[in-house]
């Protein structure tokens, strides 16, 4: 289920605001934006246990809020529409993507909304290919590879 709420009605205890996440999602307007919560553990106020499900139902400019856990039911994550991926905990190793070979592929995203990955972590890669979108990753705890983006910012 889609629910469209101001970053503001959140719950301050649900998420664990840090310098990072406050700018981050501070960058792109939320006005009519959807937000996402994805938490490995489940339960209420969850919409999602795993990222790439989450990415699947989110629209453009939709937020994806991402507890701190460790991800690795669906390693590759595959995007290809403008959206925020937030990672929630202080550092970024406290969102772990975590299996042989996890990798987060941003790949043919037109506009001028940005795709922005913030505080993940994990041994894995982050790979851009062939966006006219800016891309921003913020605090990534994964290797850059491969990126062929117009604008790619680290």
């Amino acid at each position: 289920m889609r629910r469209l709420l101001p970053l503001a009605l959140i719950r301050r205890s649900s998420i664990r605001w840090t310098p990072t996440l406050a700018a981050v999602v501070a960058l792109v307007p939320l006005a009519g934006a959807g937000v996402w919560t994805v938490d490995d553990d489940g339960g209420p106020g969850v919409d999602f246990t795993d990222i790439q499900p989450a990415v699947l139902a989110a629209a453009p400019g939709d937020t994806i809020l991402v507890a701190p856990g460790t991800y690795g039911m669906q390693c590759d994550i595959r995007v290809g529409k403008p959206l925020r991926i937030v990672g929630t905990g202080a550092q970024p190793g406290d969102v772990h993507l975590s299996c042989l070979n996890p990798s987060v592929r941003i790949e043919g995203v037109g506009g001028s909304q940005p795709v922005v990955l913030s505080n993940l972590g994990g041994s894995g890669t982050v790979e851009v290919r062939d966006c006219q979108a800016p891309v921003l990753l913020v605090d990534i705890g994964l290797a850059l590879e491969g990126s062929k983006g117009r604008d790619v910012r680290v």
